[in-house]
């Protein structure tokens, strides 16, 4: 993801929940954050990964990223400078 500056983040992991058909999924809180109004708000992906990723301004201060997994075993995240990104590794089953 770019970023305009460094930001502070905070990953969950959230487990697939069959009964209300939600895949597994990985959200990353962007703190001290605003979203551009140019944001791309929803991606479709749709490959043996990723399902889709949906991006939000969550409260005045923090933005989520949520990635829906089709397969998942593992991520991390870190952060790179100039220019700022933040970078998510995601593991799947093969």
């Amino acid at each position: 993801m770019d970023l305009s500056s460094g930001v502070r983040h905070e990953t969950h992991i959230l487990k697939k929940e069959p009964l209300k058909k939600l895949p597994p999924r990985i959200y990353v809180d962007l703190k001290g954050a605003r979203l551009s109004s140019r944001a791309t708000r929803q991606i479709l992906v749709q490959d043996r990964l990723l399902r889709r990723v949906r991006i939000g301004q969550f409260s005045s201060n923090v933005v989520r990223v949520v990635l829906e997994m089709e397969s998942f075993t593992d991520h991390k995240t870190f952060l790179l400078p100039d220019p700022h990104r933040l970078v998510v590794d995601v593991y799947g089953r093969r």
